[in-house]
């Protein structure tokens, strides 16, 4: 009978641990997208999550130098965060920093980055430019406006392998903990059945 109510148990264990191990939350897909090389300062930060997240939940940008960007009007709602980007950034590398609490009420951290590589400005013009005549320069305007290209558009994100690879060892850990739980109903069991 005990050992029914064992076995019971360890089956139990089996369907249940694992089930908690993969609720964590994970970065999807973001806006900017991870790796991304935009030729548009963007104007907001957009990240969704493969489960819904609290309203508590966070995020930062920061840039090459480590400095904070302002970021404003920061919400997380369902499965989405987002904020507004104050100002426009310069041509550099910046790093998105998230700290969520996910559905299974843990605390999960990541981060990405991308790279801004807007077109730099017009040069200052040359002072023969200038003293060229007004209607040569209303003339050629229109010509450099239709001959810009156009910004990519954002690709998906795969999602942030920081937050994948630190939970990938849980399956090893859920199998160490079920071996271990098993050897040791067996060394009882035999126990048992050699002192009778």
């Amino acid at each position: 009978m005990k050992w029914t109510r064992i076995i019971v148990l360890i089956v139990a264990a089996l369907w249940l641990i694992p089930g908690a191990a993969f609720a964590h939350s994970v970065l999807e897909s973001s806006v900017p997208a991870k790796g991304e090389k935009v030729t548009v300062s963007p104007t907001e930060i957009a990240m969704a999550f493969n489960t819904e997240i609290e309203s508590l939940s966070k995020f930062k940008l920061t840039n090459e130098s480590g400095e904070e960007i302002d970021v404003s009007d920061s919400s997380a709602e369902g499965n989405e965060m987002s904020g507004k980007i104050a100002v426009p950034l310069a041509n550099g590398s910046y790093t998105v920093k998230w700290t969520i609490i996910g559905a299974d009420g843990h605390t999960v951290s990541g981060d990405y980055s991308f790279t801004v590589e807007a077109e730099e400005a017009a040069a200052t013009e040359s002072p023969a430019a200038e003293s060229a005549s007004p209607t040569v320069e209303a003339s050629e305007a229109p010509s450099e406006q239709q001959t810009e290209p156009e910004a990519p558009a954002p690709s998906a994100d795969a999602g942030n392998k920081t937050s994948q690879s630190a939970m990938s060892f849980t399956p090893i850990l859920v199998v160490a903990v079920v071996i271990v739980v098993m050897a040791a109903v067996a060394g009882v069991l035999v126990y048992r059945r050699n002192k009778k």
